[in-house]
Order: structure tokens, then sequence, then C-alpha cells
């Protein structure tokens, strides 16, 4: 149990460095720059445009419960994003969301501390208040509805859910949480 612990642990810490190393894009001189942006952005506003044309529109599926939170039910929502992390909190929003009057957000009181996107591993760091702990089915369907909004993104292989930083063997108490999630678990 403490092994699959330290190597989760170790797993985290190696996909935060990479992520860390490889978030500085080149310059054309074969450096890096602090900004891609800084280069491009001048006082008539370029980088507004720049930002404009980059935003893109996806309709996504995302799962909520039924309010008797007996089962999944699909919706579908339209979110706006800039690149991949911004499309995947996006994404997490929504899941989040209860705008439904007939379906019900696990999600909705869950707090997202943190996400980091690295080859394929979608890293998401939450913190659960008091009030959104769920009992053992809820947890299920909460998981089973964060699984399935997020594998519908093809580059997402896995997702390996984090509680205030920590690599829990447990979502909220009731059943155990692998680290990572695989796609196909």
């Amino acid at each position: 149990m403490k092994k699959s612990v330290c190597i989760s642990i170790l797993l985290c810490i190696i996909a935060m460095v990479g992520v860390a190393c490889g978030s500085k894009p080149a310059t054309e001189s074969g450096g890096s720059s602090a900004s891609g942006q800084e280069m491009n952005s001048g006082v008539d506003g370029t980088d507004k445009k720049a930002e404009q044309v980059n935003n893109q529109t996806e309709e996504i599926v995302v799962y909520l419960v039924d309010s008797q939170v007996t089962e999944l039910k699909q919706i579908k929502a339209e979110i706006n994003y800039t690149n991949d992390i911004d499309k995947y909190e996006k994404a997490f929003k929504a899941l989040q969301s209860n705008s439904h009057s007939d379906l019900v957000s696990l999600w909705n009181k869950i707090e997202l501390n943190a996400m980091k996107f690295h080859e394929g591993v979608l890293v998401i760091d939450v913190h659960i208040p008091d009030e959104a702990r769920l009992g053992s089915s809820g947890e299920l369907l909460a998981l089973d509805a964060l699984k399935e909004t997020m594998f519908q993104f093809k580059e997402i292989n896995n997702l390996d859910l984090l509680i205030d930083g920590k690599a829990l063997e447990s979502f909220m108490g009731h059943s155990e949480l692998e680290h990572p999630i695989s796609r196909n678990q």
C-alpha cells in the first residue's frame, strides 16, 4: 500500500517537472521566451487580435445525475477556450454546473485547485469541502461523471485526481482511487 502511494507521488513529481520544463515555447533562435505574446504585443492591441484568433468553441458532453442520484445523464454544453488546459478547465466548470432543474451536479461544491496536462495525463487537484462529501454510491457516480466527461477528449489517456495536492487512496473515503485512472478502466 505504501509502495503504491510512494510511486504515485513520484509519478506526480515527474509529471510536474515535465510540465514545468516544457512550458516555455522556443524562439526562432532556439532559446526560450518567457511569453510568446510579449514579442508580438504592441500598443495597437495586436495581442488581443491573436487571442481572438486562438479562441475556439466546441460542443461537449457533460455527465450529471438524476435527482434521485441513481444514474448518470448526459447533457450537451458549449465551451469557449484558447488552449488545451483551458478546454479541460471549462469542461470541469461545465461539470460543476447546476443549470438543469431535473439534473444534479455532484461536482458543484468541489473546488478546483489546479489542473495540469502532460503527455496524455491530466492531473486534477481539487479541494472537497465537508458539505460536498457524498455517500459511496454518490462518490462512484461523481468519479464516473468526471471520467466520462474528461475522457471524451482523445488526447487524455489517464486522469490523476489529487485531493489538496495529495494522491489519496480514496476520493471521499468510500471507494479506492487509482493513480492514475486509465481510460481503459
